[in-house]
């Protein structure tokens, strides 16, 4: 017998159509992803995350500012087993910390390249360990596997 192959459900929360889009498509190539809505803000996810039952939740990190981080505390009040990767344009510490203050349990430019991004979400995704301090694990791990995917590339070039 073969095993069953586990899918996560992902509701995407940006600002940005054009993004939320393109995320979107993105996610919907991978067989393990099946996206289960969209999200212009904070509020938007707190409404849709009830009837789209989520298990990930992929959100700008700019969505925290004034009332979003109340929404997304409600979040994760309401659905302590959502997993929650926060995408930004910034890497700073104030962004970083304001994803752990969130509960987030992922953290990544949105610049990264594709296959990146889709590894950072399967990892959150999959991951066994649902606490949110996890991050700080998470984000060098990501970096470390960033360079060594960008010197494959470079040596291939």
């Amino acid at each position: 017998m073969g095993r069953l192959k586990r899918t996560s459900q992902i509701l995407i929360a940006d600002g940005h159509l054009l993004f939320r889009r393109g995320l979107r498509s993105l996610l919907e190539a991978e067989s393990d992803f099946e996206v289960v809505g969209e999200a212009a803000d904070a509020a938007e996810a707190s409404a849709k995350i009830p009837i789209a039952q989520p298990s990930v939740l992929v959100m700008d990190v700019a969505l925290l500012e004034g009332a979003g981080a109340q929404a997304v505390f409600a979040i994760r009040q309401a659905n302590p087993s959502l997993s929650i990767l926060f995408l930004t344009q910034e890497d700073g510490p104030h962004q970083l910390a304001r994803a752990i203050e969130a509960g987030g349990r992922g953290y990544m430019l949105k610049g990264s390249p594709a296959g990146q991004l889709v590894a950072g979400i399967r990892q959150v995704a999959f991951s066994d360990d649902k606490n949110p301090r996890s991050l700080s694990r998470i984000v060098p791990d990501l970096r470390s596997e960033e360079r060594r995917v960008g010197k494959e590339c470079r040596s291939r070039w």
